[in-house]
């Protein structure tokens, strides 16, 4: 049998977004057809070995100033962070001895922090093929090119601290975007010189419950975490200014309990519920209208698609690979997010319209996530990719 071995920052039980659980999906499936083992970060000092549902973990110490469970607070220790998380070579040491160890014949790495782009070189040296899927813009920039006000190319920071990750992605053979935006924006700075380029959408469980059948007036919700580039601030600012027979459900956290006490305390108004950590199924059987506002390069978000399963449209932001999968006056709308009225305007006119046309667009967004967005086809997609690696 042959032996596959992925790589991803973070890996059930401890997520923070969607790329964990999309990696979980992909490793359990493929294990039905290869012995797939995965390096993941550990959740402290020591090295972890478990098996879980056919897949052999390997959750590893971060050995570096902060963690993802404490990230770095201060600036020296973010500066000493970034050295490390490029320069980590103990912990590089340990993930190769892991990878010859398991003698993988393919590699496929996901999210990389805390770990280490080292591995496609080493992996390479080793006759292993190597696929790697972009799931957010670290490689280009430690911020996702969000750490001073949006960026629309790399500085000259960015282009320095990456050296090293640039050199290390011509080992790479195949490379997956979750959208053609975060796959362009890698090429574009010339990153994977010697790869095959492929599009692969994220796709999610079906999460329909209930038929869809709004009545004015309408309930908008928002499902993510409660940040700034996810916009959940741009959407509070403008929603006093909506007709306040219509609801606000403000389903996520922020990390921080006094931050979520604050953002609280701030809306206050009787049509803003804050729901804090929710099930995606029961909260969108709640709503009529979803709403993703993220205003950074969101790569592909996981709630659009979980909502287009159960029927319903979003308005999102025209951002990233939003437009994608939105088609505006169809399964939803798109809105500048540089422009605050323009959302207001967008949300205004969609309190607006007859229930007949929100229950039409509610059938095409079904009918996109059949077609475009199950997770079956995410997997046989990804299937047939280590299908054609594993062949060559």
């Amino acid at each position: 049998m042959k032996r596959v071995l992925i790589m991803s920052t973070l890996y059930p039980p401890y997520v923070v977004g969607g790329a964990e659980l999309s990696t979980q999906q992909i490793a359990e499936e493929m294990s039905r057809y290869y012995d797939v083992s995965v390096i993941t970060s550990s959740p402290d000092k020591n090295t972890h070995r478990e098996q879980m549902n056919g897949v052999t973990i390997y959750r590893v110490p971060a050995r570096n100033v902060g963690s993802w469970k404490r990230p770095a607070d201060t600036k020296l220790k973010t500066a000493l962070f970034h050295i490390g998380e490029n320069y980590n070579f103990p912990r590089e040491a340990q993930i190769r001895s892991i990878f010859d160890e398991v003698k993988p014949d393919l590699l496929h790495t996901n999210n990389l922090a805390w770990l280490s782009t080292q591995i496609w070189a080493h992996a390479k040296k080793q006759g292993c093929q190597v696929m790697h899927t972009l799931r957010d813009r670290r490689l280009l920039c430690p911020y996702h090119m969000f750490g001073h006000g949006l960026c629309h190319r790399r500085c000259n920071f960015c282009k320095a601290y990456n050296l090293r990750h640039d050199s290390h992605s011509k080992h790479v053979d195949q490379i997956v975007g979750v959208s053609r935006d975060v796959l362009e924006a890698h090429l574009r700075e010339g990153l994977f010189p010697n790869a095959q380029s492929h599009v692969i959408h994220n796709g999610v469980k079906d999460l329909y419950n209930k038929p869809y059948h709004p009545k004015p007036p309408y309930t908008f919700g928002f499902l993510g975490a409660l940040s700034q580039s996810k916009g959940i601030d741009q959407l509070l600012r403008v929603w006093p200014k909506m007709p306040p027979e219509n609801r606000l459900l403000v389903a996520g956290t922020s990390g921080s309990v006094d931050s979520d006490q604050a953002l609280k305390e701030k809306y206050a108004l009787p049509n803003i519920t804050f729901l804090g950590r929710v099930k995606p199924d029961e909260f969108l059987s709640e709503i009529d209208i979803l709403v993703t506002p993220s205003n950074y390069w969101e790569p592909f978000a996981r709630s659009i698609l979980e909502g287009f399963s159960c029927a319903i449209p979003t308005i999102a932001s025209n951002r990233g690979g939003f437009p994608e999968v939105i088609e505006p006056d169809q399964t939803g709308w798109l809105f500048d997010c540089d422009n605050d009225d323009d959302l207001l305007q967008h949300l205004k006119k969609i309190t607006e319209l007859p229930t007949g046309k929100l229950e039409e667009m509610s059938l095409r967004c079904r009918e996109r996530y059949l077609k475009d967005f199950t997770a079956e086809t995410m997997l046989n997609n990804y299937r047939q990719r280590y299908m054609k690696l594993l062949n060559s």
